[in-house]
């Protein structure tokens, strides 16, 4: 069977995902920077919603070289957010050589106990993917995030048709960054993936006082509905 997790950072897409009955979210704040650590409240919130929430753990914008203090952030944030309740965290962590920084993703699965834990894009900044990817089986993540090491998971066809084979079963590998509906199909032919990740967003009109201000970044999009509708449409092609 296909998945479709929607990236969410705010109640819009919260409402959005529950009118579309999706199954599983990925909750978030500050999507406009890829996303950051979401509030306490929010985390609350999508706990009482009828979905899979996967939450991202991620303590500032920039890279994944996190010194110590920060280790010990994303720690506390890991092991709140399962004491709440949710299904999973998602993280990551990389070494100044690019390669998986596997002594901070210890602590942090260490944090996070029987929840499902995904890693995220940073496999896609490091030296050897597929290195990444046998490391992080062994330290019991259940799923990565990838695009195939590109800006678009549709332009990273050839890597994650690479990990999807290697992985063999043992984990999954999950396709986003950049789609769109009509890349689902193709993507699921030429590697084998049923699972994709996508914020399902439409540039948002810009309110011209919070712009001034600086509230409200110039990229800033919202979870569309109808969008999503046109995920699983696809999804449904390919199931069928």
């Amino acid at each position: 069977m296909t998945t479709l997790e929607v990236c969410i950072d705010d109640t819009v897409g919260l409402n959005a995902c529950l009118s579309t009955k999706v199954t599983r979210v990925e909750l978030c704040s500050a999507l406009s920077v890829g996303g950051l650590t979401p509030s306490v409240g929010f985390i609350q919130l999508a706990k009482t919603c009828p979905f899979s929430v996967h939450v991202l753990i991620r303590p500032r914008a920039g890279h994944f070289y996190y010194n110590e203090n920060e280790v010990d952030l994303m720690c506390n944030d890991v092991a709140y957010a399962v004491d709440v309740g949710v299904d999973g965290v998602v993280i990551g962590a990389a070494n100044r050589d690019d390669t998986l920084n596997v002594n901070a993703l210890r602590k942090l699965s260490n944090a996070a106990g029987d929840a499902k834990i995904t890693l995220h894009r940073v496999i896609d900044t490091l030296v050897n993917p597929l290195d990444a990817m046998e490391q992080a089986i062994d330290l019991g993540f259940s799923t990565i995030l990838s695009s195939g090491g590109e800006p678009r998971a549709q332009d990273g066809i050839k890597m994650l048709a690479e990990l999807n084979v290697k992985a063999n079963d043992r984990i999954q590998i999950m396709a986003g960054a950049g789609l769109n509906p009509s890349a689902l199909v193709p993507i699921n032919q030429q590697t084998g993936i049923t699972a994709f990740h996508s914020s399902c967003s439409q540039p948002q009109v810009t309110d011209i006082t919070s712009a001034k201000f600086g509230f409200i970044p110039s990229n800033a999009r919202f979870t569309d509905a109808e969008l999503i509708k046109r995920y699983q449409i696809a999804l449904q092609t390919i199931n069928n």
